[in-house]
């Protein structure tokens, strides 16, 4: 067996070392006629041929394409991530200031209710200042107006000054809320204490002195009366009145002569027309006649009264005024022009009239007590 038979066969074992199979024998093809037998050579192995340079350019920018396209995909993934990270951040962000706008909107919304509510506590805690403030002037200014009325003799500087004290009370309490505070409004009601109490004073200390001097004028006057009427052996009497119960008084009364104290020029005056016109008044209202008494006391309160230039009441008389000219009806109708000098003169369930009337200067003063 030759080499190149050998080589095949050891080529054929298999791992467990049994021979190949048979192998047909190998032919070769038969030269054409004419061909001269030469020595055939095997042929040299050819060396591969070197890449092309093209070839190894393409491949290496396919390379940097990948790489440059891996890069820009990591790129873009990471921007995505911090985009989101970024979009994550301003929503949780939003969120957070959607919750504190929230808040702060509740907060405000507290707010405003709490200083609305402070607002009306604090308005209804003024208007019931300005209230009580309001009220209490208004009981002093009648108190003060009553004082002055009650006090005409109290004098002008004492009156004066109450007047000045109610006015600027009066004015005050005009504009308590809108443009006086309650401690003014207070303040001028304060201020109208002194003035008052002066006034008073001043008035009783004017009545105290006339009843004094009213007190003597009679006792001098009685004294003369008892004089006159030890003189002559009598006692002097008053006129017993009408028993008819008409407007006439008794006729003594008509013209009374003029007390002795009395002040001079001080007349004495009829009381009958008085009577009448009195009782006319009281017919037109549908009342009875009354019978018409003059009264000395009264006469001498009536007296006091035209000497002083000023009327007040003796604490024996009902009603006390004057006219001038004299006039019986003209005195009426004054009285019943005055609510309360009105129901005095109308008033039911009486049945006297006792009159003082006398004159000065054309000037008529009367004092009445209805029985």
């Amino acid at each position: 067996m030759s080499a190149r038979d050998a080589g095949p066969a050891r080529a054929g074992t298999t791992a467990l070392g049994r021979p190949a199979a048979p192998r047909a024998p190998e032919t070769h093809p038969a030269a054409p006629p004419g061909t001269i037998p030469t020595q055939r050579t095997r042929p040299a192995p050819v060396a591969p041929a070197p890449a092309a340079p093209g070839r190894r350019r393409r491949t290496g920018r396919t390379v940097a394409v990948v790489l440059l396209c891996a890069t820009l995909v990591g790129a873009v993934a990471a921007g995505v991530v911090v985009q989101l990270r970024a979009d994550a951040r301003a929503a949780a962000w939003a969120r957070v200031e959607e919750r504190a706008a929230v808040l702060d909107a509740a907060q405000r919304v507290d707010a405003e209710f709490a200083a609305r509510t402070r607002a009306a506590a604090a308005a209804a805690r003024y208007d019931a200042l300005v209230a009580d403030a309001v009220a209490r002037a208004g009981t002093a200014l009648t108190a003060a107006q009553a004082a002055a009325a009650a006090s005409p003799h109290a004098g002008e500087p004492a009156l004066a000054a109450l007047r000045t004290a109610t006015d600027a009370l009066s004015a005050a309490a005009g504009t308590a809320g809108t443009g006086t505070s309650p401690a003014t409004l207070a303040a001028r009601t304060a201020e109208v204490a002194a003035p008052q109490q002066a006034a008073v004073e001043a008035q009783a200390a004017w009545q105290a002195a006339e009843a004094a001097r009213i007190a003597a004028e009679r006792a001098a006057a009685e004294a003369a009366q008892r004089s006159r009427g030890s003189g002559s052996g009598g006692t002097a009497r008053a006129a017993r009145p009408a028993s008819g119960g008409g407007a006439a008084a008794a006729p003594a009364a008509a013209a009374a002569a003029p007390a002795a104290t009395w002040a001079a020029g001080v007349q004495s005056y009829g009381v009958s027309g008085l009577g009448s016109a009195l009782n006319a008044a009281r017919a037109d209202a549908g009342l009875g006649a009354l019978t018409v008494v003059r009264s000395a006391s009264l006469a001498d309160h009536a007296a006091a009264m035209a000497a002083a230039g000023s009327i007040w009441h003796s604490g024996n008389d009902h009603i006390v005024g004057w006219v001038q000219p004299a006039s019986d009806a003209e005195m009426i109708a004054a009285y019943l022009n005055s609510p309360p000098h009105r129901a005095w003169i109308l008033k039911e369930g009486k049945s006297t009239v006792s009159i003082g009337a006398v004159t000065l200067n054309g000037r008529l003063y009367t004092a009445m007590r209805f029985s």
